[in-house]
């Protein structure tokens, strides 16, 4: 019988991952739309004599799995758009930036954040914003009047934007101080 259980398991557990991967690549399960469903069969199979429980999805949870990498995509691609918007520079950190520095500009999300770090950049063209270059063309800037600093490829994409804390923290910064 345990035989027979963990032959079982292995199969929907193949069955599962090869349903997935298919479903990844053809927007369901083998184009037939099975991969749109949200709900999930299960079959729970127990071990005589023991409390572990081995719970194995059949297609419906190789469904779900394929619904959920959509979702996950999904997200990918809102900010690749916001990111493209607010020209930042790796879209796959701008949550993560949001997260840790969009309180520093009262942000109310990452888009807004975003903007106001291409803002940043935009205002260094016209306002004395102190500015280095380093040797591999990434542009750091600086206000010493609102503590804004960013740092930029050499296209202008955001690659950070937040308010250091230390006051030498500028000092410390690669490259060239360019005076325009």
């Amino acid at each position: 019988m345990r035989n027979l259980v963990r032959i079982i398991a292995f199969f929907l557990i193949f069955a599962i991952s090869v349903g997935a991967e298919a479903g990844k690549r053809s927007g369901g399960f083998g184009g037939h739309g099975w991969g749109k469903s949200s709900h999930s069969s299960h079959i729970k199979l127990k071990k005589k004599n023991t409390k572990k429980k081995f719970i194995a999805g059949v297609v419906g949870a190789g469904a779900a799995s394929s619904a959920a990498d959509t979702d996950n995509s999904n997200e990918t691609n809102t900010s690749k758009i916001i990111a493209k918007e607010a020209n930042w520079a790796n879209h796959a950190l701008l949550d993560d930036h949001f997260e840790r520095h969009g309180k520093d500009f009262n942000a109310i999300d990452s888009r807004d954040y975003a903007k106001k770090a291409n803002h940043f950049y935009e205002r260094s063209k016209t306002q004395k914003i102190r500015k280095k270059v380093d040797s591999n063309g990434v542009i750091r800037l600086w206000d010493p009047n609102t503590n804004e600093f960013g740092s930029f490829t050499n296209k202008g994409k955001t690659k950070t934007y937040y308010k250091p804390k230390s006051p030498s923290y500028w000092d410390k910064q690669e490259g060239v101080e360019i005076n325009e």
